[in-house]
């Protein structure tokens, strides 16, 4: 398995046989998964799923309200370009006041 696609659930999973006494590299070797990340998520020095990068200035609702516009869109023949896409975010963002001079 790649490793860019390990999900919580898997990664719990892996976690958990591993303190059930699984090798670390022989769990690290079968699924993928980098031996070193491994053994930081069960040793508790990282979490076992966490976000990377920026925090979002859009919550989840808002993104799905614009998945859901575009594919309307896309739908109704009228597809969205990155600039349109981009004019659109921004008007919510001014019309919801989130401050956004780090973006």
């Amino acid at each position: 398995m790649d490793a860019s696609r390990v999900t919580p659930k898997y990664l719990t999973f892996l976690v958990q046989g591993m303190r059930r006494g699984v090798p670390t590299a022989t769990a690290a070797k079968k699924f993928g998964v980098p031996r070193v990340t491994l053994l930081n998520k069960v040793k508790g020095k990282t979490p076992i799923m966490r976000k990377m990068g920026r925090s979002c200035y859009l919550t989840e609702d808002i993104e799905k309200i614009l998945v859901t516009w575009v594919k309307a869109m896309v739908k109704q023949g009228f597809p969205i370009g990155k600039d349109n896409l981009q004019d659109s975010v921004k008007k919510i963002v001014d019309d919801l006041k989130i401050d956004y001079n780090c973006l």
